[in-house]
């Protein structure tokens, strides 16, 4: 199980990884990461805690892909990362993409390569949560934060499935506004939670 993630960010993907230098950084400014950890999960959070928490992990990831091209993440481009894409723009993103980082420092993170590398006698292992495939499946459901962050995994589930069976053809076009409500009130009356 690893602590770093790869997560769509900015201008393109990038590397996030917390070593112990990184999470002294964070510390410095926003105080106990264990305090950061249960802010960004439970809410409560700073701007410190999902800024230091991305430049942070931007540096400790070195690494990302824009464009198609792998390029060097150092300090100074981390900086400009956070001045251009975080600073001036809406957090709610941005504090998805903090605490998909922190829970790969708290729990690991198993890429899908990675779990599908198990024997075919060997038992399975719960899998862990893949944030950014979370965050790009809300980004592309039309999904809101306080939906994203109010959905149960069951209703997650429903709504991916209903998206796939809605788009057998191949077609990747996310569903309308009307199509997500229309998801949420058929979960609804089939009992799956109460979502309005």
């Amino acid at each position: 199980m690893q602590t770093e993630i790869a997560l769509p960010f900015a201008d393109g993907t990038y590397l996030f990884r917390l070593p112990i230098k990184r999470i002294i950084e964070i510390e410095e400014k926003a105080g106990p990461i264990d305090l950061v950890k249960h802010r960004l999960m439970h809410g409560g959070w700073s701007i410190h805690d999902v800024v230091e928490t991305l430049r942070q992990g931007l540096i400790g990831g070195a690494k990302g892909e824009v464009n198609g091209k792998a390029i060097d993440v150092t300090s100074l481009r981390a900086n400009s990362l956070i001045e251009n894409y975080v600073d001036g723009h809406a957090l709610a993103e941005h504090h998805l993409t903090a605490k998909a980082v922190i829970a790969a420092l708290y729990v690991g993170y198993a890429p899908a390569q990675e779990a599908k590398k198990k024997s075919p006698g060997e038992a399975a292992e719960p899998s862990k949560i893949d944030w950014g495939l979370v965050l790009h499946n809300c980004r592309t459901l039309g999904l809101s934060l306080s939906d994203a962050e109010a959905i149960t995994m069951p209703e997650y589930a429903a709504l991916i499935h209903h998206h796939e069976l809605a788009n057998e053809d191949g077609e990747e076009a996310p569903p309308s506004a009307d199509d997500v409500s229309s998801m949420f009130l058929r979960m609804e009356r089939a009992g799956i939670g109460k979502i309005h």
